[in-house]
């Protein structure tokens, strides 16, 4: 990767110290994270990241698709608390929505700049 291009940001200072704490999880450094987020994001770009609302509003099967679709880190199996009888429920569905919109950054905020945005 060429670094000779510098590129300067103005983040909120919450936002900076969640990229800092994201970075040393990841063990590099924040410019990294950054470049790697970046990366992430043009390469994801072609795929449709549905908002809070439409992660909210599905089904299990559906956030499962969106897992794979999307490549994120999450095991279901980690959220799924039935047993091998049953499906899981309205609150795994629920919590397993919660670590799908964190994984992808939303906040309670992040839908109200986007449809201010919009």
């Amino acid at each position: 990767m060429n670094k000779d291009n510098v590129f300067h940001l103005r983040l909120d200072s919450d936002i900076r110290e969640e990229i800092d704490e994201r970075a040393k999880d990841s063990g590099i450094t924040s410019s990294e994270w950054i470049r790697c987020a970046i990366d992430h994001y043009l390469e994801n770009e072609g795929s449709e990241i549905p908002s809070q609302e439409e992660l909210e509003d599905m089904k299990w099967e559906e956030l499962e698709e969106v897992i794979d679709k999307l490549e994120l880190e999450i095991d279901p199996a980690d959220y799924d608390n039935s047993n091998f009888l049953s499906s899981p429920d309205e609150n795994d569905t629920a919590d397993l929505c919660a670590a799908i919109k964190e994984e992808l950054g939303f906040s309670d905020d992040s839908e109200e700049l986007e449809q201010e945005t919009a």
